[in-house]
This record gives structure tokens, sequence and C-alpha cells, in this order.
């Protein structure tokens, strides 16, 4: 019986660490605080406050000297020692980003008055504990990149990584793109939304959903050298969301591009190839909204967020069935430069896809250093005409949305949007001892369907 016990607590200590390992999400801040002449100090009060924490955390230094707080939060804290006889010591501005490990060590000197050293300096550039080759995109730099509005482009930016498109101004933000990195396979990539998994299990090596860019507080992009909780040798991206504080904040934004900011960059030769028009962005709309703040300040608070883009697209050679459009479509099949670019943008059908996303998380912490959280995302997206060409008609397109027949699922996490949620229960034993339990529901609900029941036969070859 005492062989079995020990098993099954074995066991649990494996899952929950590997739990924590796998999500590849927290940092932390570690060091060693010495005095003047350069001896260790045990017994140093170090305390860590910051904007995303419920409530401080405290921990003492260790007979070395050392200290370690784990399992932080992307955010930017600060760290007080304290011990009787000496000058408080407190550093600020300490960011921590995705896994990052900073190292943060204290000099303290004597006094006999109760003084106060406050340091104030950039956090250090080399994680000393980190192999990978990653690149980390905060949300400032984020929202400072001129380029589109989807994890992708941002992908494309890493050193290494060779993209299959380039998306501009929006126009590809329709359909997710394909990548590899350092001789990788692209089914070998793998994604991470706040801690889970949600790699694509039907098309392996992509994401299963669409993302509300405003929602990221950072990404991270790692194109090798990971540890062992990364099982494929592919691009790691690891999407961390924005979270509540103990102050009420929130934003909102409205983007708008049509053809007002598009040029013309088709030449007599390309038109003459067959690219009579390109794919012209008609209209692309942005808009969204996210808001966060304390239900009780230094016990529990919220985050949510909202966002929509329809993205309308014409296509090269897809043209409206009117008889103008479609007389403008023999001319220019007999004379790809019998017709102005711009006159032929007006005849093209539209490829719009609807892209719909909800974030919600709720924090807790009911007990000292015990961490509570739930996180939520639904992605929607609707798209009328996947496949559109010039050789595809709108009777050979698929439609595609989110499941609603009841025969393919009756549950409420089998049908709609695809959605994704996480319970996890964090505690905080000491500085070298964390336990994470997490549960995780990652959905990929949605179907191509006929644009009438008529056209089963027409689509099935």
């Amino acid at each position: 019986m005492r062989g079995r016990s020990a098993f099954l607590l074995a066991v649990v200590f494996v899952v929950a660490t590997a739990a924590t390992g796998f999500a590849q999400q927290p940092g932390e801040i570690y060091g060693k605080v010495t005095d003047g002449s350069g001896a260790v100090m045990p017994g140093v009060t170090a305390t860590l406050t910051g904007s995303v924490l419920l409530e401080p955390m405290v921990a003492a230094t260790s007979a070395s000297g050392a200290y370690r707080f784990p399992g932080l939060a992307v955010g930017v804290y600060t760290v007080t020692f304290e011990i009787p006889g000496f000058k408080t010591y407190v550093r600020n501005g300490i960011r921590i980003e995705i896994g990052a490990n900073v190292s943060i060590n204290a000099a303290l000197e004597i006094s006999a008055l109760q003084e106060v050293v406050t340091v104030s300096g950039a956090t250090p550039l080399v994680d000393l504990r980190d192999t990978s080759k990653s690149n980390r995109f905060t949300q400032e730099v984020l929202q400072s990149i001129p380029s589109a509005r989807d994890p992708w482009v941002i992908i494309e930016q890493s050193a290494g990584v060779a993209m299959d498109r380039s998306n501009v101004g929006g126009s590809a933000s329709g359909q997710q793109s394909n990548f590899v990195a350092r001789g990788a396979l692209m089914s070998q990539q793998k994604w991470n939304l706040d801690g889970v998994d949600v790699t694509d299990m039907n098309a392996t090596g992509g994401s299963p959903v669409y993302f509300d860019f405003d929602a990221f507080e950072e990404m991270q992009i790692s194109t090798g050298g990971s540890d062992v909780t990364m099982q494929s040798p592919g691009v790691a991206v690891n999407l961390v969301t924005k979270s509540g504080t103990d102050r009420l904040r929130g934003s909102g934004r409205y983007y708008v591009t049509d053809q007002k900011f598009e040029a013309v960059n088709l030449n007599d030769a390309i038109r003459r190839q067959g690219a009579t028009s390109g794919n012209p962005i008609q209209r692309i709309t942005d808009y969204g909204t996210e808001a966060g703040g304390p239900i009780r300040k230094g016990r529990a608070w919220f985050w949510g967020s909202y966002g929509k883009q329809d993205i309308n697209i014409g296509v090269n050679g897809f043209y409206k069935s009117s008889a103008a459009c479609q007389a403008l479509k023999a001319d220019v099949g007999a004379n790809a430069l019998s017709r102005p670019v711009e006159e032929i943008w007006g005849c093209l059908n539209t490829d719009l896809t609807t892209l719909n996303n909800y974030n919600a998380k709720v924090a807790i912490e009911p007990l000292k250093n015990n961490l509570f959280s739930f996180f939520f995302n639904g992605a929607e997206k609707v798209r009328n005409a996947r496949n559109a060409s010039d050789t595809h008609p709108i009777e050979t397109t698929w439609r595609q949305g989110g499941v609603s027949d009841p025969s393919l699922g009756s549950s409420w996490w089998k049908t709609g949007m695809p959605k994704t949620y996480k319970w996890s229960d964090r505690h905080v034993l000491s500085d070298r001892f964390m336990v994470e339990l997490q549960y995780a529901h990652v959905g990929n609900n949605f179907v191509l369907d006929f644009h009438e029941p008529s056209l089963a036969g027409v689509q099935g070859t």
C-alpha cells in the first residue's frame, strides 16, 4: 500500500509539473542578495508587486542569499528587499515577457536610519537560462509595426521563417498562411494560446481559429532550441492575451481600408498573362473593444474583448453574373487590355470573410499564493466563396461556417463557433515548488457547405 501511494504521488507531481512546463507561459525573477562586502545575506525579505498581481508575493532569501519568484505572468514588476539594519533596496521597472527568466541581484548597504534606495533600470536583455532562438513582440511593438493585423504577419518578421504569401494591407487575413523555418515541415508547428496547446489536429501545424489582434499582450515566436516541452522541431507560436488589474481600463478601435488606399501596380505584360485585375481590396473593416478591471481589489479581476473583421476581396476572373459584367468578361477574354483595371474591379464578385472573436478571463485569489483562473475564447469564421477563382465559378465554391446541423453534434461545445476554454488552479508553495492543475478544451467546429442542396452533385465532382 505504501508503494502504491508513493507511485500515485509521483504521478500527480509529474502531471502537475508537466502541465506547468508545457504551457511555456510563466516567467520568473530570481537573484542573490549580498551586503556591501559581497557576502551573501540570508533571511532578507523580498516582496514582489505589480499591476498583474492580485496581492504582493513575499519570499525570504536562503542560506546562500538566493531568492526566486516563479510563475509570473507577462507584466512589469517591482522587487523590494528589506532587513533590519540595512537600507531598503527597491528595484522597479522589471518587465517579464513570455517565459523570461530575469536575474535581479541586490547589494544592501548598512544604515542606522530607515532609508530606501530605489534603482530604476532596463530589464536585462540576456536570459541566461533560455537557449531557444526566439523573438518576443510586446503589445507596444505589435501596435507600432506597420503591417496587417494578424499573427501570421508577425511570424513572418521572425528570423528564419519563410511564408507562402505576402499579406498586403490585410488582404490575405481571411485565410491563414503556411510557413516553415530551419528545415522543419509545416505540419510540425505548434500553437499555444494562454497556456493551452491549440494546434489544429485536422490540419496539423495550423491554427484552428483566427484571432483578435488587439487582445494580445505579447507574442513569442521560437524557431529553434526549444526545451523538451516542445514536442516537434517546427516553429512554436506562443500567444498571451491581456489580463485585468486592480485598475479599470479599456480601449476600442475602428479601422477601415478600401480601394481609396490601394494603388494599381499591374503592367501590361502581367495583364496579358491572365492577371487582368489582381485581387483588389474592396473594403476591410476591423473594429472591437476590450476592457478589464477589479471585481474585488486585491482578490479578483476580470477582462474581456470582442473583435470583428469583415474582409471583402475581389477575385481575379471571378465576375458578377449581370449582362454588363459578362460582356466585360468577354471583352477582357479577347483582349486583356481592352478595359481599364478600375472598371474590371467594379465587376468582380466578392470573396467575403467575416471573423468574430470573443475572449473572457477571470482570476480569483482565494488563498495566499493560490490563483484560480478561467479563460474562454470563441472564434467564428464565415466565408461566402472559399476557393473562388477564375476557374471556379460560384456554384463550385464552398460556404464556410460553424456547425449548425444537430446530427454533427448536439452539445454546445460541438456546435456553433469553435471554443477554447481553460480552468487553472496554481499553488506557489515555496520559491522552489509550484503546482498547477489545469483542464482545457479546444474546439475546431466548422463545415464547408454547399450554396444550395442542389449543388451537391456539382461540388462532389
